[in-house]
């Protein structure tokens, strides 16, 4: 049985998708390892596979690119339901970029960024293991990526 939040979720979810009619959006609610999850792969209209769940009872989750993994939470807490909401809109309809930052060749992290008065501003941050934690700029790499192709595909 759905909780209140989780209807919530697959409320935001089922709007999201109504937002781009053109993208094939698989939500799925009986996911076996978290309530809910939902699959946009790359296709014409968006440059790269996107991933979004809500998991742990009050998790939203935005996976995006080959670096990009962040949470937001509560999800009861309407600003970041908003929040949450804003970030996925951008990274699909390509009005947000992601930096992904790379050593050695291994994805390290990444910055879900927003177009701002004074240039890109960071809406979130994903770091993955040590070497991301690691104060050396010598074997390290940057990539953007952002969705050219966005449309509201009708």
């Amino acid at each position: 049985m759905m909780d209140e939040l989780e209807a919530t979720a697959l409320q935001l979810f089922e709007g999201l998708r109504a937002e781009f009619p053109g993208l094939r959006i698989e939500i799925d609610p009986n996911d076996p390892n978290v309530e809910i999850s939902v699959e946009i792969p790359q296709q014409p209209g968006l440059d790269f596979r996107v991933h979004l769940d809500f998991q742990n009872t009050d998790e939203l989750h935005l996976c995006a690119g080959d670096v990009f993994l962040c949470s937001w939470f509560p999800s009861s807490d309407p600003e970041v339901l908003n929040r949450y909401r804003d970030a996925v809109l951008g990274v699909v309809s390509g009005q947000y970029r992601i930096v992904e930052y790379w050593r050695w060749g291994r994805g390290v992290g990444a910055d879900l960024q927003a177009p701002g008065p004074a240039g890109w501003r960071r809406v979130a941050r994903s770091r993955l293991g040590l070497l991301a934690a690691l104060p050396l700029r010598w074997g390290t790499a940057e990539r953007v990526i952002q969705n050219r192709a966005p449309s509201n595909n009708e």
